[in-house]
C-alpha cells in the first residue's frame, strides 16, 4: 500500500429521531466521549462516527471505516428494536457486509470476507441486487451517505 491509508467505508442508517439515536449508540458503545457539535459537517460525532439526519433517516458515517465492522446480526437486530436499519461496509481488502433489518427481522445479511463470501441470507426480496463485494460498494455509495 506504500503507506497510503486504506480505503473502508463504513455507514449506516435508522429510521427514528436523533436523540433516540444517540442515546442507543452510547448505550451500546460505551464511549468515553460525549458528543460534539461540527460546524463543517453540521452533524454531531462522538470520535470519528458522526451523526446526522438525511431523508428521514439518522445517518452514521464512521470516518476511521470501523466501528460497525462485524457486529453480528443479533446486535443489529437489538440496537434497531422496531426502527428499521440499514448497514453497509467495505474496504480494500475485500471485505464487504450489508445488514437490513425491518420490524425485528433481519431481511438481507450479506458478507464478505477477502473477496469470498461468508453469508448470503435474504428473508424476502431486498429491493436492491447484492451478490458480490462490487454490489456492497455501490450500494454505500448511492445509498448511505
Amino acid at each position: 500500500m506504500g503507506g497510503g491509508r486504506l480505503v473502508k467505508e463504513c455507514n449506516f442508517k435508522i429510521r427514528t429521531t436523533i436523540d433516540d439515536a444517540k442515546e442507543r449508540y452510547l448505550k451500546l458503545m460505551s464511549p468515553k466521549e460525549e458528543y460534539e457539535w461540527d460546524d463543517i459537517q453540521k452533524s454531531f460525532h462522538i470520535g470519528e462516527v458522526y451523526i446526522s439526519q438525511k431523508d428521514g433517516y439518522i445517518l452514521f458515517e464512521d470516518m476511521n471505516g470501523e466501528a460497525f465492522f462485524g457486529w453480528e446480526t443479533s446486535l443489529w437486530i437489538d440496537f434497531a428494536g422496531k426502527d428499521e436499519v440499514v448497514y453497509a461496509y467495505y474496504d480494500e481488502d475485500g471485505n464487504a457486509e450489508v445488514v437490513y433489518i425491518k420490524d425485528e427481522i433481519c431481511i438481507r445479511d450479506f458478507r464478505i470476507y477477502e473477496f469470498e463470501i461468508d453469508t448470503d441470507e435474504c428473508k424476502i426480496n431486498f429491493q436492491y441486487h447484492i451478490s458480490n463485494y462490487n454490489d456492497v460498494a455501490s450500494f454505500l455509495d448511492e445509498n448511505l451517505h
